[in-house]
């Protein structure tokens, strides 16, 4: 399970800085007035927006493992698990994207 749960947090992280770099802009816009003004982000704070993003897609995504692990009490075959964990990877994955557009969005 160990192994399992390495493998994972590599993985996750790696697709996590993958769609962190998809995600997020490097382009600050804010308005004043009547007009729109938008300025390149420092890269310091980008890199660490995208890092932040990475990180908790692998905290979400291994604890997510480590549950459907630990609750595994008979012996699945490996199609049901890869299914149901797929599915699980999908269902958090919208939330978390819904969860960040609809902070962008009151933000």
């Amino acid at each position: 399970m160990e192994k399992k749960l390495v493998k994972t947090a590599v993985y996750s992280f790696i697709f996590g800085l993958m769609l962190g770099l998809l995600y997020y802009k490097n382009i600050n816009s804010f308005s004043a007035g009547l007009d729109t003004v938008s300025q390149d982000a420092p890269l310091q704070q980008y890199i660490l927006q995208v890092l932040r993003f990475a990180v908790k897609m692998t905290f979400a995504t291994v604890a997510s493992v480590w549950i459907m692990e630990a609750a595994r009490i008979t012996a699945v075959d490996s199609y049901e698990y890869l299914l149901g964990f797929l599915k699980s990877f999908a269902v958090l994955f919208m939330l978390v994207l819904i969860g960040f557009a609809v902070l962008t969005v009151i933000f």
